[in-house]
């Protein structure tokens, strides 16, 4: 019974908006209960374990919550900082609850084998959408740009796709002799969400991953997709025509980076004229505000002059610097960082432990997301991120209690 909670937990943080009664999520339901059965055990046993909160890496996310009230002062509108401000708690309640409820050894290959199971419901629903007419019918996506780009329980194909890459390295550190299938899969479905920047951190994950592992699988990995698709191509027409499509996508995506890189597109309203515009206007917000932030959730107020409505940064780090400020952001990316160069550290202390290469898997994880974070309009309410910076957390707190033990 507990490991079947234990899993509709974890489950539940992928379902997101579609399991839910307008704003109550399936999700909320489960984590007011694991916060309620924990307040419980310390009612019951009058025990607080504070061991955790001895380590700054878990007791820094704490003062945002001090931070994003302050930041309520000055907001332009106090309605988006307090739905933000909501959306935090609950991200800081998925980090609790992973800490004090799972962070033992034997509970990391339970989350791993959920996570797996997660996917095997996952993918064959993302192939439905693809090849077929197929679609779930409580989540509708409004922001697809063709039939057959997959949402599956997000609702926007950027969305998934950037869950998709927090997934990957757990499929690639692996011991499964199928896995490169299901990074193929997983390449695949990516594809065909039509996420440009999803596709450059689905590339950028495997490379990091034959770097830290063996540079020389690299080789042998890249001189045998040339092989297969060569004879592939001689092969099949049909495979050359899906090449050629794959060819001409990623010179789009190059000349995409450059234009935004260069700035020049920001009097049009395409993915990139927008994206630029909302980059431009969220500095000028910064700069106006002293660099203390324009408020938690207030970014889309800036966009109101040149879209006629609000609108999203688009840029997940960004955003973060716009509204929260310098010195916050400062402190975010130090500890951010810090998750994935010591869980890195884990990992190459003995590659071939479990617990290390689930280290190895959090490290590339949460660097893939660097990149993938700005597809998605914003990512603070993406409940698989909290799982991930939690899983992050987990892994460092064993890995030095492990020592602590020696």
């Amino acid at each position: 019974m507990k490991n079947l909670g234990n899993f509709f937990f974890i489950f539940s943080l992928f379902l997101g908006p579609y399991l839910a009664i307008k704003s109550l999520y399936f999700s909320h339901i489960l984590i007011a209960v694991f916060l309620g059965i924990m307040l419980l055990k310390v009612v019951k046993f009058k025990k607080i374990n504070v061991l955790y909160y001895k380590k700054w890496y878990i007791v820094l996310p704490y003062f945002g919550v001090f931070w994003m009230i302050a930041s309520i002062l000055w907001s332009d509108s106090i309605s988006f900082s307090i739905a933000y401000f909501i959306y935090y708690l609950i991200g800081l309640s998925i980090i609790f609850i992973l800490v004090h409820h799972f962070s033992f050894n034997e509970e990391i290959s339970f989350i791993v084998k959920s996570i797996t199971v997660t996917l095997i419901i996952v993918i064959p629903i993302a192939f439905l959408e693809m090849f077929t007419s197929f679609r779930l019918p409580l989540a509708p996506s409004q922001y697809t740009g063709s039939d057959t780009e997959p949402t599956v329980f997000w609702g926007n194909p950027n969305n998934f796709a950037t869950v998709l890459n927090l997934v990957l390295p757990f499929v690639l550190f692996s011991k499964n002799k199928f896995k490169w299938l299901g990074a193929i899969i997983f390449f695949i479905v990516i594809y065909y969400t039509n996420s440009r920047l999803n596709l450059i951190a689905f590339l950028g994950i495997v490379g990091l991953y034959f770097l830290i592992e063996d540079k020389k699988k690299l080789l042998y990995f890249t001189l045998s997709l040339c092989g297969v698709t060569v004879f592939m191509s001689i092969l099949s027409d049909s495979f050359k025509a899906l090449l050629q499509k794959v060819y001409v996508n990623f010179v789009e995506i190059y000349d995409a980076i450059l234009e935004f890189l260069k700035m020049n597109n920001t009097a049009d309203f395409d993915s990139m004229g927008t994206r630029q515009n909302l980059l431009l206007h969220g500095i000028e917000g910064l700069i106006d505000s002293n660099l203390f932030g324009v408020g938690a959730g207030a970014s889309p107020m800036l966009h109101i002059g040149w879209l006629g409505e609000t609108g999203a940064m688009h840029n997940f780090w960004i955003e973060i610097l716009v509204e929260q400020g310098a010195v916050f952001f400062v402190l975010f990316i130090v500890w951010y960082m810090y998750l994935i160069i010591k869980n890195y550290y884990i990992f190459k202390q003995n590659s071939s432990d479990y617990r290390n290469r689930f280290a190895g898997a959090i490290s590339i994880s949460l660097t893939g997301f660097i990149i993938g974070a700005l597809s998605p309009s914003s990512t603070i309410y993406m409940l698989p991120m909290w799982l991930f910076l939690g899983l992050a957390m987990i892994s460092i707190f064993i890995n030095e209690e492990n020592k602590g033990e020696q």
